[in-house]
C-alpha cells in the first residue's frame, strides 16, 4: 500500500514539475515575442503611429511619455516656406535635431477632415519606405533599418490638386540603442502647409466672351471666343507656378464667334491652369481644372 502511495505522489509531483516547465517556457516565449516586436520595428514603424486623429503613437510599442516635437522635428518643403503649389511634386526633408546614434520616424499628411492629402513617393529606398493602412485609408512614410542611423530623411509628396490646408503629423523616436522598448524619447509634432488661393492669381482681364472646357478623352482644351474686329490671335496655357505648357499662334481672324481645340502634351499634370487668348496682345483669361482621370 505504501508503495502505491509513493508512486502516486511521485506522479503528481512529476506532472506539477512538467506543468511549471511548460508555463515558464510559454512566459519566456511571450516575453521574447514582445521583445522581438520592439526590435523588429527598427525596420519601420507599423502604420498609425503618428499621433494623428484616430491614431496611437510610438508609445504603443515604446515605453515612456511623448514630448513636444515642434522644436526638434524640422519638416521642410523644397525651398522652405509654408506654401505649396497644388498638384505638384514637392521634395520634402525631415530632420530630427535632437538626435541620437539610432533614430526613427513616421509621418502622414491629412486634410482638415482627416482624409489623406496627396500621395507620397519614396525617393530613397535605402533609408525610407512606404507603409499603408487599409483600416484608416492612410499612407505613411517611415524609416528602414538602414535609415535608423540617420537623423535626416527625404521623400517626395504629390500635393493634392484641390489645394487647401494640409497638416503633416510627425512622430520621431530618439532611441538609446538598448535593443529594448525602454528609455526611448518620442517626439510628436504637427506642420501645416497651404496652397495659395487660386483667386489670387493675377488675371488682367476676364471676359464672358471666352469659354474654356477640358476634354479628358481628347486631352485638349476646347475654347469658344468672340472678336469684334479683325485680329491676330494666339493661345497660351500656363500652370499656377508660371510654366507655359502650351502656346499656339493662329494669326489673323475676321470678326465673329470661333471655337478652337488646343491639344495638350501627353505628360501634362493634373491641376489648375490659366488659359489665355491674346487678341492683338489683349489677354482674355479663364481658370481651368485639368484632370486626366
Amino acid at each position: 500500500m505504501k508503495k502505491k502511495i509513493y508512486t502516486t505522489t511521485f506522479g503528481v509531483v512529476s506532472i506539477s514539475i512538467l506543468c511549471f516547465i511548460l508555463i515558464s517556457a510559454d512566459i519566456k516565449t511571450n516575453i521574447k515575442k514582445y521583445h522581438d516586436q520592439s526590435v523588429l520595428n527598427t525596420g519601420g514603424a507599423p502604420s498609425g503611429r503618428t499621433g494623428a486623429p484616430g491614431e496611437t503613437n510610438c508609445t504603443a510599442c515604446h515605453s515612456g511619455s511623448t514630448q513636444d516635437g515642434n522644436p526638434v522635428n524640422d519638416l521642410v518643403l523644397n525651398g522652405g516656406g509654408t506654401d505649396y503649389t497644388a498638384g505638384e511634386t514637392v521634395p520634402m526633408t525631415l530632420t530630427l535635431t535632437d538626435d541620437a546614434s539610432k533614430n526613427g520616424f513616421q509621418l502622414v499628411a491629412l486634410h482638415s477632415d482627416n482624409e489623406m492629402a496627396g500621395t507620397f513617393t519614396i525617393t530613397d529606398n535605402t533609408n525610407t519606405k512606404f507603409v499603408a493602412s487599409g483600416l484608416l485609408n492612410r499612407d505613411y512614410v517611415t524609416h528602414t533599418s538602414n535609415g535608423t542611423s540617420l537623423n535626416t530623411w527625404t521623400f517626395d509628396w504629390e500635393s493634392p490638386i484641390e489645394g487647401g490646408d494640409v497638416t503633416f503629423y510627425v512622430a520621431t523616436n530618439k532611441t538609446n540603442s538598448s535593443a529594448t522598448n525602454q528609455g526611448d524619447v518620442i517626439y510628436l509634432s504637427q506642420h501645416t502647409f497651404s496652397a495659395p488661393d487660386v483667386s489670387s492669381v493675377n488675371e488682367e482681364s476676364i471676359s464672358e466672351s471666352l469659354e474654356v472646357l477640358y476634354s479628358a478623352q481628347k486631352n485638349a482644351i476646347l475654347t469658344d471666343f468672340e472678336i469684334s474686329s479683325p485680329s491676330n490671335i494666339s493661345f497660351n496655357v500656363v500652370s499656377l507656378d508660371g510654366k507655359s505648357v502650351y502656346f499656339k499662334n493662329v494669326n489673323h481672324f475676321a470678326p465673329g464667334v470661333y471655337s478652337e481645340m488646343l491639344r495638350l502634351p501627353n505628360d501634362i499634370r493634373d491641376g489648375i491652369y490659366i488659359t489665355t487668348v491674346f487678341i492683338d496682345n489683349k489677354p482674355l483669361s479663364k481658370k481651368l481644372f485639368i484632370s486626366r482621370n
